[in-house]
């Protein structure tokens, strides 16, 4: 079986490498789906959105 070294960030759409993604075991691949970057966006969103 081959593993995957890279992956596509559903968020920007960019090809990464697996180490630009946080570690995630419920997921196939063992990685979420979205990147750091794109992650870490959304959860300055989401704390902006709290503090509101």
């Amino acid at each position: 079986m081959k593993s995957t070294v890279r992956k596509i960030c559903q968020s920007c759409k960019i090809e990464k490498s697996l180490s630009d993604f946080h570690r995630n075991k419920t997921k196939p691949d063992g990685h979420n789906g979205i990147c750091k970057v794109c992650q870490a966006e959304v959860d300055k969103i989401n704390r902006q959105k709290q503090g509101a």
